[in-house]
């Protein structure tokens, strides 16, 4: 998203919150086919540098991000960075039948309609998601539009960002919704085989992003966050905020001990979290029908004898094609109707609350889990980095920057 162009350059990943920034850096090995985290490091902010995900103090900030840049021991300039979800848009537009050299002055028009501000005031960028032609067999479903996946963000807000990096001595390639690089860094090979909804509980915000297939169907940003629930947690405890952020995950919420106290101090937040991702279920369970193709597991079976190996691809909704017969040909195993999210990951810190996986997954009556943030990449050794499993939800963001090609939108 918002990619100038430059060639493929060895990028690290930026994040930048309201009270931290982060930064690691990825490394392939192209012989073991295989990425590897090379450097990481987190950062707490002063306040008042950044606020609502806006620069409000550049030359601090720059100095800081400098220092972080030469701590975590990175030579490249070059830098993607994240966007706060805050003041990015994220819609599915739809356009009829056209030659596709004119999608792109009817995404113009598209887009303003679809967002609070001119175009003019903005950068987009935009993908097509589906095609009209786009058949799969002739289904009912079939498309007849474009699906076209459109990212916004205001031009004043980029180029804060742009002015900011560059004053750190940096060179930015690419901007994107924080959505994306989480996407990236939490789905096995960057894909959803079936709807999903990740929650990232942030420090100052929790981003909602329903994705499916390849691709992002619709993002928001709303207030619940990690970091209001150490406070409420520190003051009903009268304990300091290190002492409330130990005892958010050593014991979390719980009906009994001092978890049922942390839940009493946590209730109405949690609840309203709750509220807000029935919500979203809600919305794509009523607008899923947009949907025209699925990524659905299909076996190879290249004999009747023995099963071959796994292997994905898109299909019609509504379909579901399991592998092949002795004579080389599709089965269809079953055509199941789409039926909603069936899971929810949870990422950032926030997500290290002790039992929220486990009270979220009984009232949404669906699972609900905590995300691997290095399913996609090999962690460091521990005895050299001191990264735990408590820590890596925090770096979701800035390990889906660090692993993500410059000349690639995901």
């Amino acid at each position: 998203m918002f990619n100038f162009i430059y060639p493929k350059l060895n990028a690290f990943g930026l994040d930048i919150s309201d009270r931290s920034l982060k930064v690691a850096r990825i490394e392939e090995n192209t012989k073991k086919d295989q990425l590897s985290l090379a450097s990481y490091g987190l950062f707490n902010l002063d306040p008042g540098l950044m606020e609502g995900g806006r620069v409000i103090d550049k030359e601090k900030l720059a100095v800081a991000i400098q220092s972080a840049v030469q701590k975590v021991k990175i030579r490249t300039k070059a830098t993607i960075v994240a966007l706060p979800e805050e003041q990015c848009f994220v819609r599915l537009v739809q356009l009829p039948p056209m030659p596709e050299k004119e999608i792109s002055e009817a995404v113009a028009s598209e887009t303003e309609g679809n967002i609070p501000l001119p175009i003019d005031d903005v950068y987009y960028d935009w993908r097509i998601i589906t095609k009209p032609e786009a058949s799969t067999g002739g289904q009912a479903s079939d498309p007849k539009h474009f699906d076209i996946l459109v990212a916004a963000t205001p031009k004043i807000v980029v180029e804060e960002y742009e002015d900011l990096i560059k004053s750190a001595g940096l060179l930015p390639i690419v901007f994107e919704p924080e959505s994306f690089a989480i996407a990236r860094s939490v789905l096995r090979r960057h894909i959803s085989y079936s709807p999903l909804l990740i929650v990232d509980l942030g420090d100052t915000h929790t981003t909602l992003a329903i994705i499916s297939g390849t691709s992002i169907r619709v993002t928001a940003s709303v207030s619940a966050a990690s970091g209001s629930f150490t406070q409420l947690i520190s003051t009903a405890l009268k304990i300091t905020v290190p002492e409330a952020e130990k005892v958010k995950q050593l014991h979390g919420i719980s009906q009994q001990g001092e978890g049922a106290k942390v839940f009493k101090a946590l209730q109405d937040p949690i609840e309203d979290l709750l509220h807000q991702i029935k919500g979203y279920l809600a919305f794509y369970a009523s607008h899923s029908f947009h949907e025209h193709q699925v990524w659905t597991l299909a076996v190879k079976v290249p004999e009747v004898k023995s099963m071959g190996t796994f292997d994905f691809r898109p299909v019609s909704r509504g379909e579901v094609l399991m592998g092949r017969n002795s004579e080389g040909g599709e089965e269809v195993v079953s055509r199941t109707p789409l039926t909603g999210i069936s899971r929810v990951f949870l990422t950032g810190g926030g997500a290290n609350l002790a039992g929220l996986p486990e009270y979220l997954s009984a009232n949404l009556k669906i699972s609900v889990q905590r995300a691997d943030p290095f399913i996609n990449i090999v962690p460091p050794a521990k005895h050299k980095t001191g990264i735990f499993s408590f820590d890596a939800l925090t770096f979701s963001t800035v390990f889906g920057l660090a692993m993500r090609k410059p000349e690639s939108f995901l």
